[in-house]
């Protein structure tokens, strides 16, 4: 089998453009821990202030 042929055997369902629909579920993830880190900064600018 070809590596080419290999993309029918993923689980995965494909979007429109026929990459994985695992594109969005890595954005989300990149989204949410962008705001995590934020987060944390807030947290740490909040505690310093306090110190």
């Amino acid at each position: 089998m070809l590596p080419s042929d290999l993309s029918c055997l993923s689980s995965a369902p494909m979007n429109a453009e026929g990459r994985p629909m695992d594109a969005a579920a890595l954005k989300v993830q990149k989204v949410y821990r962008s705001y995590k880190t934020r987060r944390q900064l807030a947290n740490s600018a909040v505690v310093a202030e306090v110190l």
